[in-house]
């Protein structure tokens, strides 16, 4: 795949040694495989832990933020 995402960081909060961001990304996503194209958007929280003095990432979750095919159910 290749990517080209805004980023954009909606919040960021700290305690102690964990932290959090909350953000969205928007852009182009290609899939190198076919060549296809598409628009995409993701909301993204990424969560921080604080070893030896270096923020390191700790968990990261992303997910499409477009509405799913079909009617729920």
């Amino acid at each position: 795949m290749k990517l080209d995402l805004h980023f954009e960081v909606q919040e960021v909060e700290a305690a102690g040694d964990m932290a959090w961001l909350r953000g969205i990304s928007k852009g182009r996503v290609r899939t190198l495989a076919t060549g296809v194209e598409a628009n995409e958007s993701f909301n993204e929280l990424i969560v921080f832990r604080r070893d030896a003095g270096a923020w390191k990432i700790r968990c990261y979750l992303y997910a499409s933020n477009k509405p799913g095919a079909g009617t729920p159910q």
